[in-house]
């Protein structure tokens, strides 16, 4: 039982002080340690810079005074070799991983590395396998720990002090705490500078490509940007983040983002569309960006196509007037053999060459109404007369009007009309033309006893018409020409000016036109019409 401290001697009282003493300056060192760990672990987990990393060790070893030199050097697999890290000591490399090109099994460090393992060296003039170098005559301890991510040793740190048996074991088990932090602080910085030199790089590709370029989040969020895209967009280093701000008209920034969203949500393919910025026309190409099977991103590359649209006027312009020129007299022709066509003629040969001479002027003077509707269309010449009309309505005309060449091709033609009504402003002249095209296209490249059908669907706030058929469909390689002027297919005839006018009247409309196609599975066309509100 022990003694009230009224019934200690002096001596005993003076005992049971210096214990309890030494017992309060044990655990204030422990608290002043635990705290010191706290610090550590901060300041190096907010730095992604390996210097300042060595430079809080440093600091905080001398202050608890646990060591003269501190090293920290990465493990390089590939050359079997230890890589030095900065050296506080003199602030440039460790002399002792530069000169002696230090091993990854040689040294205490290397022993460190090779069994994964802390080593503790109590008396380095003892221990052969220590390797000095200039500068550390005086270095009596040292304690090298390996650095460990996720089971692996990636580095290693090195203590050395110029005391005797320096390190105890609370000094050991201190060391170790601090070394965790450090390999996690030092793999954080690896891989941020990984992340930063695969940024720059590139920074470095962007700023090559001397066509202006913008990645977009699938939000339309901007993620970044070259130089020459901030020139014609007007984007600063700040708009990185920012939503992309469209230089277009409404409805054409409602195309922009109704293609990114696509983009966004998977789709496959590259989208093109036009735009006219400063003066200047750009057809942008859109790509989604992928990784591991998800998008993050979209690619918009701007090619300046202003000298060609320049060429492609004074083209049209020019086939615009060749073309009026012809047609005054070529309806003369046609005029005149339309009446020969009501003589009796007795000669057979003559009157087969009559008749054919009439049919081939139809059909060049066809093609000159073609051509002259495509030059106004391209020029916003013409004039769309709209109305509020019904799509199953629209289809309906369409299908009938082709009912008899799908007869004659031995084509099943059908179409399906919802029960809810839906409705567009549209011309309805011209989108039942668009509607003709493609019914007729799709007739025309299906086998006897094969289908075409057509139907609509409503998405969002527009209203999309299908021609599906099950033809011979379209070569890959040449589905993303069929609307473009004069582009024949490999599997047709003619002038190819059907569904590039049947693009033009589409867009004129606030639409866009597409197709898909397998070779053999046939092909399916599609347009969009804004949907008539109220």
């Amino acid at each position: 039982m022990r003694k009230k401290r009224s019934e200690e001697s002096p001596e005993e009282i003076g005992e049971l002080l210096t214990a309890e003493s030494d017992i309060a300056h044990y655990y204030k060192k422990q608290m002043d340690r635990l705290s010191a760990l706290l610090t550590i672990n901060y300041e190096i987990a907010t730095t992604f810079d390996i210097r300042t990393i060595i430079e809080v060790i440093k600091k905080w070893v001398e202050r608890l005074g646990l060591g003269k030199y501190v090293d920290l050097g990465m493990l390089d697999k590939k050359r079997g070799m230890i890589v030095p890290m900065v050296d506080l000591e003199e602030s440039e490399v460790s002399e002792v991983f530069t000169k002696l090109k230090l091993k990854a099994n040689n040294g205490v460090v290397g022993q460190a590395i090779t069994k994964e393992k802390p080593i503790l060296v109590r008396d380095v003039s003892k221990n052969p396998h220590y390797i000095t170098g200039p500068g550390r005559e005086k270095v009596k301890t040292q304690f090298a720990i390996p650095l460990k991510d996720k089971g692996e040793v990636i580095g290693v740190l090195n203590f050395e002090h110029t005391k005797l048996d320096a390190y105890k074991q609370e000094d050991i088990a201190f060391l170790q705490s601090m070394a965790t932090y450090v390999a996690i602080a030092v793999k954080n910085a690896q891989l941020f500078w990984e992340v930063k030199k695969e940024q720059d790089k590139f920074s470095a590709i962007l700023r090559a490509i001397p066509d202006p370029v913008v990645v977009l989040s699938p939000d339309t969020i901007i993620l970044t940007f070259n130089q020459k895209a901030g020139e014609i967009l007007d984007l600063e280093p700040s708009s990185i983040g920012t939503p992309f701000p469209c230089p277009l008209e409404r409805a054409e920034c409602e195309k922009l983002e109704r293609i990114i969203s696509r983009l966004g949500m998977g789709e496959e393919g590259t989208y093109h569309m036009e735009m006219n910025i400063k003066d200047k026309v750009f057809d942008v190409h859109f790509s989604g960006v992928r990784s591991r099977g998800e998008t993050f991103g979209v690619v918009m590359l701007f090619l300046d196509i202003t000298k060609r649209r320049e060429l492609d006027q004074a083209r049209a312009d020019f086939t615009a007037m060749l073309v009026h020129d012809l047609r005054a007299p070529l309806t003369s022709i046609t005029g005149a053999l339309d009446l020969s066509s009501e003589v009796e003629i007795k000669d057979p040969q003559l009157s087969l060459l009559l008749k054919n001479a009439r049919e081939d002027a139809w059909r060049m003077l066809n093609m000159i109404n073609e051509l002259l509707e495509v030059s106004r269309l391209e020029a916003g010449k013409v004039e769309l007369r709209k109305e509020t009309v019904e799509i199953s309505e629209l289809i309906k005309v369409a299908s009938r009007s082709m009912a008899g060449f799908a007869m004659e091709k031995g084509v099943e033609l059908n179409y399906h009309l919802k029960e809810k009504p839906l409705y567009t402003m549209a011309d309805r002249e011209r989108i039942i033309r668009v509607l003709v095209n493609l019914i007729e296209n799709g007739i025309k490249y299906t086998e006897k006893g094969g289908e075409v059908r057509v139907d609509y669907t409503e998405k969002g706030d527009f209203v999309e018409v299908g021609v599906r058929d099950t033809g011979v469909g379209i070569p890959k390689e040449e589905l993303n020409k069929i609307f473009e002027r004069y582009r024949t297919l490999s599997r047709g005839k003619g002038f190819g000016l059907g569904l590039a006018i049947s693009k033009l009247i589409v867009e004129a409309h606030g639409g866009e036109i597409g197709a898909e196609s397998e070779p053999g599975k046939g092909s399916f066309f599609y347009f969009t019409l804004p949907i008539a509100k109220g």
